[in-house]
């Protein structure tokens, strides 16, 4: 992974500024949030009907072609929800308990076409593993991770890398640790990485963003009284890890 500013110079933006507009954002994501649950809703809810439909009354080639976009749809949709009703309580506190098995599976999901060609997925999850938190705020935190992860890889790669997911309880913690066998990050950014305003693009044409990613995983991940650091002892490739307190 390779980390610039869209200018080549870093500039620290006021942090008071910045506060201020992360909390701005968070009124206007509820707003939206609360917007598009109508809509969202209705497509929700027809999708399973369309699906019966299709093997009812649907001939071969649209069973075998037609139907699985239907399934995937839905399932996206469902992934939407969860995050839309994140950003309703994202200025609220939130005393549901999460399982990060589930989590991961859907943070996954959400970004399994970037995934696609680049890398193979490797999955090691403690299923007995939770968390209080909002899933949608975890699911903010893992899918930057994990779109960081597929962009420092080059598409057409996906026979000789990997991204590997593990999940485990230690010490009353829960550790998830994303590696991918990437680019890397070079030394002289790796104090910089969660910084506000860098952009992280890969070599190989990932999308490019405003920079926020990192910063706002971690600043998600303290707000749950938990960490997100980056393996500074990572030979190959690269290593996020997040530590929250395990719920029990």
């Amino acid at each position: 992974m390779v980390i610039e500013n869209e200018s080549g110079v870093f500039e620290r933006e006021p942090i008071a500024e910045l506060e201020r507009r992360v909390k701005t954002l968070g009124f206007l994501g509820a707003g939206v949030a609360h917007d598009i649950r109508a809509p969202l809703s209705v497509a929700i809810q027809y999708l399973p009907v369309l699906s019966k439909l299709i093997t009812k009354h649907g001939n071969e080639a649209l069973r075998s072609e037609a139907l699985p976009m239907v399934i995937a749809m839905n399932d996206a949709l469902r992934c939407v929800a969860i995050i839309t009703e994140g950003l309703q309580n994202v200025l609220h506190d939130d005393s549901r308990v999460s399982n990060i098995g589930e989590v991961l599976d859907t943070s996954i999901g959400l970004v399994a076409d970037l995934i696609r060609g680049r890398a193979q997925i490797a999955k090691r999850v403690d299923r007995n593993a939770h968390v209080r938190a909002d899933p949608a705020h975890l699911i903010q935190i893992f899918t930057k991770l994990l779109q960081n992860a597929a962009q420092a890889i080059p598409i057409g790669a996906d026979e000789s890398n990997e991204i590997s997911v593990d999940a485990w309880i230690e010490d009353g913690y829960v550790c998830v640790s994303i590696h991918d066998t990437g680019v890397g990050v070079p030394p002289a950014l790796r104090a910089k990485i969660f910084e506000p305003r860098f952009t992280t693009k890969s070599r190989t044409g990932g999308s490019e963003h405003a920079g926020m990613g990192l910063y706002i995983a971690r600043e998600l991940a303290e707000a749950l009284n938990g960490v997100v650091s980056l393996d500074d002892d990572e030979a190959s490739g690269t290593t996020f890890q997040v530590i929250l307190p395990a719920w029990t």
